[in-house]
C-alpha cells in the first residue's frame, strides 16, 4: 500500500491559458522525467472560456496521473488553489502556475528542500529581485502581503509553494474552502523553508494581474469595501486634476492682475500687487498640496488595505482516469426533511413534537392518567 500512496500532488491553477498549457507540460515532463517519487497532476480549471480544459481532458485520456478540477465559475486564484488543495491526493502539495513564469525546474528545488531537518510544513520560493521589480504596480501589494503572511516569507507574493498534507488538513478543518493559502497557511505553518527561485517573463498568453495603482479593486468581493474604494479613487483623481488646476489658474490670474496696475495711482497699485501677491502664493501652493495629497491617496492607501478574502466556490467537477466524474457540492448547513423509511428514532421525534403542540395542559393531563387507563 505504501508504493500506491502518491507522495507529491502538483496543483497549476489556469484561466484561459489554451496558449500555455501545451508548453508547460511538455516542460513538466522533460524536468520531472527522473523524478522516482509517485506524483501526481491537478489542474484546476478557474472558469476558462477557452479550449486550455479540453487539452487537459485529452491528457487525462493518455495519462493515469492527471486528474482536471473545473470550477462551475471564475472565483480567482485563491479559490482554485483551496480547490486543488483539497481534492490533491499528496503527501505533499505543490503549486505552480501554468504560464511558465516559473519554470518546473525551479519547483523540483522545493521538492529538494522537503528533506531538511526538522521537516518544514510548507517550503516558499522568493526571487532574488523583489517582485516590484518585475511588475511596478504590484509595488503597494508588498508591504500588504507582508502584514498577512506575519512577515515571515521573504517574498510573500512568489506563488510557488509546496503545502504539507497536515498543514492544509488543519486550515480545512478550521476554514473550509473559504481561505487565502497564500497568507493563511504561512501564518500556521511551524517550520518554514525558503529557496531562491528565478522568474521569467510570460512567454504565451495574457497577463491576468490588473495594471494600476488601485487596480486590486477590480478583484474585491466585498461590495461595500469595494463601494468605498472606488470612492477614494474618485476622488484622489478630481483631487489631482483640481489641485492642477488652481495652481496654474492662480498664475494666469496674478500674470493678469499684475499687468493691470500700470495707469492707476501708486499707492493702489502697490496694494494691488500685494493682494495678487497673496493669491498667487495661496493658489499655487494649495494647488501643489492639493496635488501632492491626491498623489498620495493614490499611491500609498492601497498598501494600508487589508487583502480581500477569496471567494467560496459552490461547485467543483471532477475528472480523472480512474473515476468517472463526479460533482461535489459545497455543504450546505441547513436541515432536511428525511425521505421515506421512517426508524423509530424518527418517530420518537415526531411523536415528541406532535405532543408538544398538545399545549401544558394536554400535557398535564397524560401525567395524570394511569398507565392502563385510555386517553380522553
Amino acid at each position: 500500500m505504501a508504493e500506491d500512496k502518491t507522495y507529491l500532488s502538483v496543483i497549476v491553477p489556469f484561466h484561459d491559458e489554451a496558449d500555455s498549457l501545451p508548453a508547460f507540460v511538455r516542460r513538466f515532463d522533460e524536468v520531472f522525467a527522473s523524478f522516482e517519487k509517485r506524483f501526481e497532476l491537478v489542474f484546476v480549471d478557474d472558469g476558462s472560456a477557452d479550449s486550455g480544459p479540453d487539452f487537459v481532458k485529452s491528457l487525462i485520456a493518455e495519462r493515469r496521473n492527471v486528474r482536471l478540477v473545473r470550477l462551475d465559475g471564475r472565483y480567482g486564484r485563491d479559490a482554485a488553489v483551496c480547490a486543488g488543495l483539497r481534492y490533491a491526493d499528496g503527501d505533499f502539495k505543490a503549486v505552480i502556475p501554468a504560464d511558465l513564469q516559473y519554470d518546473p525546474a525551479e519547483l523540483m528545488k522545493l521538492v529538494s528542500a522537503l528533506e531538511a531537518d526538522p521537516a518544514p510544513d510548507m517550503v516558499a520560493g522568493f526571487l532574488a529581485r523583489p517582485e516590484r521589480d518585475y511588475e511596478p504596480h504590484r509595488r503597494t501589494d508588498i508591504p500588504r502581503y507582508d502584514i498577512a503572511v506575519g512577515g515571515r516569507l521573504r517574498d510573500p507574493l512568489c506563488s510557488l509553494r509546496i503545502y504539507s498534507r497536515s498543514l492544509v488538513d488543519r486550515a480545512q478543518s478550521y476554514f473550509g474552502n473559504t481561505y487565502s493559502p497564500m497568507t493563511l497557511l504561512p501564518r500556521m505553518s511551524k517550520v518554514v523553508g525558503q529557496v531562491e527561485v528565478k522568474r521569467s517573463p510570460r512567454a504565451a498568453g495574457k497577463d491576468k494581474n490588473p495594471a494600476g495603482a488601485l487596480a486590486a479593486l477590480d478583484f474585491a468581493r466585498d461590495g461595500g469595501l469595494k463601494d468605498r474604494l472606488a470612492g477614494f479613487r474618485y476622488f484622489s483623481l478630481l483631487a489631482l486634476v483640481g489641485g492642477v488646476f488652481v495652481a496654474f489658474t492662480s498664475l494666469l490670474i496674478a500674470a493678469y492682475i499684475f499687468g493691470g496696475f500700470d495707469n492707476v495711482h501708486p499707492a493702489f497699485a502697490d496694494f494691488g500687487r500685494r493682494l495678487s501677491l497673496g493669491f498667487l502664493v495661496t493658489g499655487f501652493f494649495g494647488g501643489l498640496a492639493l496635488t501632492a495629497l491626491a498623489t498620495a491617496v493614490r499611491k500609498f492607501l492601497p498598501a494600508l488595505l487589508p487583502v480581500p478574502e477569496p471567494v467560496r466556490y459552490r461547485t467543483a467537477e471532477i475528472l480523472s482516469a480512474s473515476s468517472r466524474s463526479r460533482r461535489r457540492r459545497r455543504p450546505r448547513r441547513r436541515s432536511r426533511k428525511p425521505s421515506g423509511g421512517d426508524s423509530s428514532a424518527d418517530r420518537s421525534r415526531e411523536g415528541g413534537r406532535k405532543e408538544d403542540k398538545q399545549g401544558p395542559a394536554s400535557k398535564d393531563a397524560a401525567r395524570s392518567r394511569k398507565p392502563d387507563e385510555p386517553p380522553p
